[in-house]
C-alpha cells in the first residue's frame, strides 16, 4: 500500500512539473501570444479586442490548469518542494494589474478553494520582490556569477 500512495504521489508531481512546463511552452512556441501576453500585462487595455480576447482566454486555461494543481497539493499528492518552486512562477506570472482585473471578472467560474487559495497568491505576488522576474534589473542582478561577488 505505501509503494502504490508513493508511485502515485510521484506520478502526481510528474503530471505537475509537465502541466507547468507545458504552460510556458505554450507561451514560448506559440506565434504572437508570447507578445500578447507581455503586452496585455503591462496594459491590457491597449489590446486589440481579439487580442485580449487570447490574453483572457489564456489567463483562465493557466489558472484552470493551476485549479487541478492546487487540488492534487490539497490531497497532498504533490511533492512539497516541487509545489512551492512551481509557487513562485505563480505569483511571478501574475504580477501586473492585468492579471488581477481578469481575475476579478472570471473568478466565480472557479471552485470555492481554488478562488480562496489564488486570492492569497495574487496578494503575494505584490510583495515578492525577491522572484520578480519582470524588471530588466532584476535579472541582469540574477544573471552575474556568484563567484564574482
Amino acid at each position: 500500500m505505501r509503494q502504490a500512495n508513493r508511485m502515485a504521489r510521484q506520478a502526481a508531481t510528474r503530471e505537475q512539473v509537465e502541466s507547468v512546463q507545458r504552460m510556458s511552452q505554450t507561451l514560448a512556441e506559440t506565434p504572437g501570444l508570447a507578445d500578447v501576453f507581455v503586452r496585455g500585462n503591462m496594459d491590457l487595455v491597449q489590446l486589440s479586442k481579439e487580442e485580449r480576447m487570447r490574453y483572457v482566454q489564456l489567463r483562465i486555461a493557466f489558472w484552470r490548469t493551476w485549479e487541478g494543481l492546487h487540488a492534487q497539493h490539497r490531497d497532498r499528492q504533490v511533492d512539497e518542494d516541487v509545489w512551492n518552486a512551481h509557487l513562485v512562477q505563480l505569483r511571478n506570472a501574475n504580477r501586473g494589474s492585468s492579471s488581477r482585473t481578469v481575475w476579478a471578472q472570471s473568478r466565480q467560474m472557479f471552485t470555492p478553494a481554488f478562488q480562496a487559495f489564488f486570492d492569497v497568491q495574487l496578494a503575494d505576488s505584490r510583495s515578492d520582490t525577491q522572484h520578480d522576474l519582470t524588471s530588466p534589473s532584476a535579472l541582469s542582478a540574477r544573471s552575474q556569477d556568484p563567484a564574482d561577488q
